[in-house]
């Protein structure tokens, strides 16, 4: 247990929202499942034990307070949507690993990069295109580490609003970019099995009908987005970059070695299977 203090507030306040609940009258399962859920959110808050173990809650208890039965709350856990959220975090990792995102965010850059607005526009691209396959999450950790180690060595220390501007471009981009495929963001996966479980929906959510109403969307508001940061954060006066760095950076990266191709195949593949299921 990572603070026993904090988990005996967030068990104290459970206990409070009991009572309280109590005096309404309502229900014994609402008053039952308010509780869990006030325990669970405030121990996930708090992270006063590890938050793994919080999320294992309701296979416990929900059983013991009788809001559902063990036969109905476990296959949850083995939903296809989580182990789609484990893949693209796999993915995700294996890039990270073998260093292809850096490759890809660079080959980006170095093809549209150089002045401001151009850097702008590139990283913000390279973080839309990844979030487009990627859980947004799991493609901000990979992103992010090579965005700042590119941001420290080619823009000038004084920079920092449009360094600002750079960070809040690619979180952006991020979020847009998640909301242009059916598995760029884990609530687009939520409502698509939703609606599937659901008898009185007839309109089936799959991967090439999102897109088709998701990415002309998400196109437009990458470009509104990239204008507003643009005209926000760049000065007429700010010189151009040096691009060197980035070429050094790539020159150290060398040929693509097998493990990157391979994770490459996967990632392309992987890509068109859902374009193409």
């Amino acid at each position: 247990m990572k603070s026993p203090i904090r988990a005996g507030i967030c068990l104290l306040l459970s206990v409070a929202t009991y009572f309280v609940l109590s005096s309404m009258e309502l229900d014994k399962s609402v008053i039952n499942m308010s509780v869990i859920v006030i325990l669970m959110a405030s121990l996930w808050v708090t992270e006063a034990i590890n938050i793994y173990i919080t999320a294992l809650f309701p296979l416990v208890l929900f059983p013991f307070f009788g809001i559902m039965s063990m036969k109905e709350i476990s296959p949850a856990y083995m939903s296809h949507i989580i182990f789609l959220f484990i893949g693209g975090f796999l993915l995700a990792f294996a890039l990270e690993r073998w260093n292809l995102h850096k490759r890809l965010s660079l080959k980006i850059i170095l093809s549209l990069g150089g002045s401001p607005k151009r850097i702008l526009f590139s990283f913000m691209l390279s973080s839309y295109f990844l979030s487009m396959w990627i859980l947004n999450t799991a493609k901000t950790m990979m992103l992010l580490p090579a965005a700042l180690a590119i941001i420290n060595q080619i823009i000038k220390t004084e920079d920092k609003k449009f360094q600002t501007g750079l960070l809040l471009g690619i979180a952006f981009a991020s979020s847009i970019g998640g909301s242009a495929t059916l598995v760029g963001t884990m609530p687009n996966l939520i409502l698509s099995n939703f609606v599937k479980e659901t008898p009185t929906i007839s309109q089936d959510i799959n991967f090439a009908n999102w897109m088709m109403i998701g990415l002309p969307i998400s196109i437009i508001f990458f470009f509104v987005t990239y204008l507003i940061l643009q005209k926000k954060f760049i000065e007429p006066t700010m010189k151009k970059a040096d691009m060197g760095v980035c070429k050094e950076i790539q020159s150290s990266l060398g040929k693509m070695s097998w493990q990157e191709r391979i994770v490459a195949f996967i990632f392309y593949n992987n890509s068109i299977s859902l374009v193409l299921p």
